[in-house]
């Protein structure tokens, strides 16, 4: 049954399913399984519901990260399906004969674009303070010496870290401060984004991410 959150509709009424992304009120049809108890729906459930709650971690850079699509719903669907085929793993629950999902974090994608990936030369971490290296060479077009490194930095059950601009392309270089809720290790992503750059294909202003580790 659906309810009110916050003034918008959230779950089924009737044949509908209502939802909010980012603010934004959505429905689709409500299509009933064949058969919902099955062993498998039941897994597959469960491996959506992980990918899902993961991914809502990084709603801030999927909009910039994934830019082939204008609503904002679907750059979250691209993500989500690249995810669910490509970055997770089941993996049995401890004294337990029952089975989990987790996302494997070397396999994330925040990003998916055409111009070249950063070249990390270095990533060093002070305290809260992330400091990286990066090759500053150009490469063809549509690489530009104005590109900027996106970094993401993530610790498991919190909201994603990001700072959209760390440095230029041609800089070769930058610092971060991590905010003060960020002093445990974190997952680190970069990637590359032109904020400015007018082009008809917005896949020719990103470039794919590069997983750093756990710093």
């Amino acid at each position: 049954m659906a309810k009110v959150v916050n003034g918008l509709l959230v779950g089924r009424m009737g044949n509908m399913v209502y939802y909010v992304v980012n603010g934004v009120q959505y429905s689709r049809i409500y299509v009933k399984p064949k058969n919902p108890k099955t062993t498998q729906q039941q897994v597959r459930r469960k491996k959506i519901q992980v990918c899902t709650k993961f991914l809502k971690n990084f709603w801030e850079v999927i909009k910039i990260g994934y830019p082939s699509q204008d609503i904002a719903i679907k750059k979250f669907n691209e993500a989500f399906n690249y995810h669910m085929d490509n970055a997770m793993e089941e993996f049995k629950l401890p004294d337990s004969t029952e089975t989990s999902f987790r996302v494997i974090p070397e396999k994330v994608q925040l990003a998916a674009g055409l111009i070249n990936a950063p070249e990390i030369y270095s990533c060093q971490r002070n305290d809260r303070q992330i400091e990286l290296t990066w090759n500053p060479k150009l490469g063809p077009l549509p690489n530009l010496y104005s590109d900027q490194v996106v970094l993401t930095a993530y610790i498991p059950g919190q909201k994603a870290f990001v700072e959209f601009y760390m440095g230029t392309r041609k800089q070769g270089g930058g610092t971060v401060e991590l905010p003060i809720y960020f002093s445990q290790p974190v997952h680190l992503w970069v990637f590359y984004w032109n904020s400015e750059q007018k082009r008809k294909a917005l896949k020719e202003r990103i470039s794919n991410s590069v997983y750093l580790g756990v710093v």
